[in-house]
C-alpha cells in the first residue's frame, strides 16, 4: 500500500472512532452504574470459587486455616529477620 492510501485510511479509521466513541459514550454513560452492580455480582460469583468446594475436606471452614497460615507467615517473618541481625 502506499503512503497516500494508508494516511487516508489511517485518517478515516480516526474519524470514524472518534465519533463512534463520542456519539456513545452518551449512551454507556447511562449504564455504568447498572454495570459496575452487574460487575461486583459477578466477582463475587467467580473469584469466591473456594469455600471448602476444593475437596480438601475443609467443609467450608477456610477462616481457620487463613488464620494459621497468617500466623505462620508472621512467625517466618520474625524468625528471618532474628537470623540476619
Amino acid at each position: 500500500m502506499s503512503l497516500p492510501i494508508r494516511l487516508v485510511l489511517y485518517v478515516s479509521i480516526g474519524i470514524v472512532a472518534y465519533f463512534l466513541i463520542t456519539e456513545h459514550l452518551v449512551h454507556l454513560s447511562g449504564f455504568l452504574p447498572y454495570s459496575f452492580l452487574i460487575i461486583f455480582v459477578l466477582m463475587h460469583l467467580f473469584m469466591h470459587g473456594g469455600h471448602g468446594r476444593d475437596g480438601s475436606g475443609n467443609d467450608g471452614n477456610s477462616r481457620e486455616s487463613d488464620r494459621t497460615d497468617s500466623t505462620n507467615k508472621f512467625t517466618s517473618r520474625r524468625e528471618n529477620h532474628a537470623r540476619h541481625e
